[in-house]
């Protein structure tokens, strides 16, 4: 039997839905994985272009140590990380996570980097940090 392993993605208002879905729909094939859908309040957000709805089924409060965390991108990405409740988790839950990946269109130089927005630079430099793909260009 495989070993359970506790993979949360960060939902906010205009994520891109195709960063959320698309690693949700890998990530859920892996036997043993418990993939789930948070944010800071249970219930639906607002994928970016407003006509589509996905679910958080978990707060972040309710998500204290997830084995893997993965933030997508989206246009609201640089809004979500001056939100201070959602720095403060994702330094705790990166404290204690065995993994930590960025998936989407995050650009570092509009402050959309969540590593570098919640000013941790252990959340870059430990090792323990993946960006898959993300797209990084020079203003």
């Amino acid at each position: 039997m495989a070993a359970s392993v506790e993979i949360a993605i960060l939902l906010y208002q205009g994520v891109t839905a195709l960063d959320a879905v698309g690693p949700w729909e890998v990530l859920s094939r892996i036997p043993g994985a418990k993939v789930q859908f948070v944010g800071k309040e249970v219930g639906p957000v607002v994928a970016e272009g407003g006509g589509l709805l996905l679910g958080a089924t978990r707060s972040i409060s309710e998500t204290i140590c997830p084995d893997v965390l993965v933030v997508p991108g989206g246009s609201t990405t640089p809004g979500q990380m001056v939100d201070d409740e959602v720095l403060d988790w994702l330094r705790k839950v990166h404290r204690t996570s065995d993994g930590f990946g960025l998936h989407g269109s995050f650009d570092p130089w509009r402050g959309g980097n969540p590593e570098r927005a919640a000013g941790d630079d252990a959340l870059v430099q430990d090792g323990r940090a993946a960006d898959h793909g993300c797209e990084a260009q020079a203003r």
